[in-house]
């Protein structure tokens, strides 16, 4: 398979030196690039292929909530390299990536719009938002001012409606909900595939290796909501490569020794692999829940249930979530 080719920069301008004359972009933070992002994308793309312009997806980093909400962590359904190389995916010709700045939180909607949609060395042709969207300081501007401007530079507006599943807005906030709610087939037919968290392999406790003779991948979580404490189904994706996986989040009960309390854990058993991965990235993506933790205050009795989680991955592997029959614009 031909590898793709990504083109990720900090402003519209820069697009010139990668052959990009002609732009139509598409705004938005697009965390967990859902199906709503995906229709939004689609619809720019539709107008690409009409007006003959590049299609180019124009995003931010960090998200904005990490710094307007200041305190509260963001559980971010994607990492920023992931989101990047989706949206090419989704078929958008460059990213132009924005730092949100304390300083560019601070920009009026006039500003950003001279600053950043005001490109000399490419033409735009259209900008397409989702009907939501604000920007500028305080959210002051939105569909009515991005009118105001397309109509004074002579480019295309165009405001998408979000989509629904089953009458309920798709969002990415609804998706942290469904994860922390346990429903994570909800959150994967908001997604359009398996839901899945990021991070990179850690070292365990070694317990499963030595005495289970199930080795584990602990992961250290970057980015996604960690859904509730069980035992799933799933993949584990490392270098590139999807391998099926029994996945346990919870808190090591049945290995606890003097009393001492533990976190939460994110482990993955990855089906008839051996290589060693400590310190690569690694993506877990989730499908059945298969059972609670339990206690087990032996560890024949732990390893039998291994045993039985493991033959249910090797034989109940699930397929991607995402089948879209009840959305509505």
């Amino acid at each position: 398979m031909e590898k793709l080719q990504i083109i990720e920069t900090s402003s519209l301008d820069e697009l010139h030196r990668h052959g990009i004359h002609k732009a139509s972009v598409a705004i938005g933070v697009f965390d967990g690039l859902h199906l709503g992002h995906r229709h939004l994308l689609g619809e720019l793309a539709s107008e690409c292929r009409r007006n003959g312009s590049s299609p180019v997806a124009i995003t931010f980093f960090p998200h904005p909530r990490s710094l307007l909400n200041s305190g509260q962590a963001i559980g971010l359904l994607l990492p920023h390299r992931r989101k990047v190389e989706l949206l090419h995916q989704a078929g958008m010709k460059a990213v132009v990536t924005i730092a949100f700045t304390e300083e560019f939180a601070e920009l009026s909607p006039e500003r950003f719009l001279d600053d950043f949609l005001s490109p000399e060395k490419i033409r735009l042709l259209a900008v397409f938002v989702g009907s939501g969207w604000r920007f500028g300081h305080g959210g002051k501007g939105g569909a009515t001012t991005l009118a105001k401007f397309a109509n004074e530079r002579g480019f295309l507006f165009r405001k998408v409606e979000e989509l629904k599943l089953s009458d309920a807005k798709i969002s990415s906030s609804s998706i942290r909900r469904a994860v922390a709610n346990g429903d994570l087939e909800a959150a994967g037919r908001m997604l359009g595939r398996p839901y899945g968290i990021y991070g990179k392999v850690g070292r365990g406790l070694s317990f499963a290796t030595k005495e289970l003779e199930f080795p584990t991948a602990n992961l250290d979580v970057g980015e996604g909501v960690i859904p509730p404490e069980g035992v799933y189904s799933g993949s584990a994706i490392v270098a590139g490569v999807e391998h099926p996986a029994a996945i346990s989040i919870g808190t090591a009960q049945s290995v606890r020794r003097g009393g001492e309390q533990r976190h939460v854990l994110v482990e993955a058993h990855i089906l008839d692999f051996q290589k060693d991965i400590y310190g690569e990235e690694m993506e877990i993506r989730f499908g059945r829940y298969i059972r609670e933790q339990r206690y087990f205050s032996d560890t024949a009795r732990l390893k039998e249930q291994i045993k039985r989680d493991v033959e249910f991955v090797r034989h109940h592997q699930s397929g991607a979530y995402g089948q879209t029959q009840q959305i509505q614009k």
